[in-house]
């Protein structure tokens, strides 16, 4: 589960927004708390999540 949360924004800078996003393990349920700098980390990390979530769930047999 993806939890993204205290989104805020510096001022009048789109480019330097502070983002915390909070990933929730599929397996462990523990949360790990990572912080970027704009949009363009922010998706670099829920499509990294997203990818890692995908190869936990796969049949060992893979």
């Amino acid at each position: 589960m993806l939890r993204a949360a205290n989104l805020r924004r510096g001022p009048q800078d789109e480019a330097t927004a502070d983002i915390e996003v909070h990933l929730y393990g599929a397996r462990t349920g523990q949360g790990e708390t990572f912080r970027a700098l704009g949009d363009f980390a922010l998706n670099r990390i829920v499509t990294g999540f997203a990818i890692e979530t995908e190869r936990d769930h796969r049949p060992e047999n893979e």
